[in-house]
């Protein structure tokens, strides 16, 4: 029962923001009953240290298991590589001009939906600010100028009328502007909406970068890693500056990029230091693309630096030699 409390505590809600203290009690209880209680007394550990169920940091955003994905990538590549050219030849060789228009259509549609979900924000906002005329008179002059950019939008893709089969990633693109708009406009009247336009920045400079506007992604990296700074954020301020060393890279510029790994990785060293363990494969993961992008820059003396700082991160994690196998020191001469 104890660990149905602490895994549904939600501090955002008035029925379950208590739940965690009563977890903590029914652990207790069951400690006081049974003190050989392992999993009450690691749960109760997580709670006296402020750690989520799991056992990790709430802010903590849980690193992918990237090789595994590389891995997919590099053994399915030639198969799905391959259809998708083919899907793509048929598309272009077969859709007309009406199912064209229908895509087209279909686009514009998701430029409304994000338009009542801008119209869904804007409500919650004026909540928030009741009694505040003034300010709210601002935020929907704001709104109106964010509706004539999507207007804008429309008229200009119907305008060139694009001829983009699905899976182009113009949505994607479209999406993340959109909502970096939306949370500029919200973030103007409550600062406490410039977290999420950080997060919202990133997504952009990542989309910018696969459409190949480069200098634009680089632009909203930098804007994301701001604002994370000025609000002090320090594990969020590490992961947008890991992606901006990566779009600085995309863009032909890795000396810059290798500054902004060096720095993510400074701060992933911090972090480690107040809960030792938990950042660290953050830390080796930044010291080797450091490295990498030094190599590139030509820099081999700071990326021999570097990538030793990675060795020592990734050392640390083996686990001790028992000292019937180790090796034994050889005597001088011998």
């Amino acid at each position: 029962m104890g660990e149905f409390l602490f895994r549904s505590y939600a501090p955002g809600l008035p029925e379950r923001n208590g739940h965690r203290d009563t977890a903590a009690h029914e652990f207790g209880r069951a400690l006081a009953l049974d003190p050989g209680q392992e999993r009450a007394a690691e749960l109760s550990r997580y709670i006296a240290t402020n750690l989520s169920p799991i056992g990790q940091p709430y802010n903590l955003d849980l690193m992918p298991d990237f090789p595994n994905f590389e891995d997919v990538v590099v053994d399915y590549d030639p198969i799905v590589h391959g259809r998708f050219i083919d899907a793509m030849n048929l598309l272009r060789s077969v859709l007309s001009t009406g199912q064209k228009r229908e895509l087209l259509k279909t686009d514009m549609e998701q430029l409304a939906g994000m338009r009542d979900v801008l119209v869904l924000e804007e409500k919650a906002a004026g909540l928030a600010l009741e009694g505040a005329e003034g300010r709210q008179k601002i935020i929907n002059q704001q709104i109106e100028e964010v509706n004539q950019q999507i207007q804008q939008v429309r008229e200009e893709m119907t305008r060139q009328r694009m001829q983009f089969p699905p899976g182009n990633g113009l949505g994607p693109l479209v999406g993340a502007a959109i909502a970096v708009a939306a949370y500029r406009v919200l973030a103007a009247a409550n600062p406490a909406f410039e977290t999420v336009m950080a997060k919202m920045l990133v997504f952009l400079g990542m989309y910018l970068q696969h459409a190949g506007r480069h200098e634009e992604a680089v632009t909203a990296g930098r804007d994301a890693v701001a604002v994370c700074r000025r609000h002090e954020d320090l594990p969020n301020l590490a992961w947008a500056l890991s992606n901006l060393g990566a779009l600085l890279q995309s863009a032909g510029r890795p000396g810059a990029g290798a500054d902004a790994w060096r720095e993510a990785r400074d701060i992933y060293q911090r972090l480690d230091a107040t809960v030792p363990g938990t950042y660290r494969p953050l830390l080796a993961i930044a010291a080797y693309r450091q490295a990498a992008l030094l190599v590139a820059d030509g820099r081999r003396a700071e990326a021999l630096a570097a990538a030793d700082r990675r060795w020592r991160c990734t050392r640390s994690w083996a686990r001790p030699v028992p000292a019937s196998t180790a090796p034994r020191p050889r005597r001088p001469g011998s």
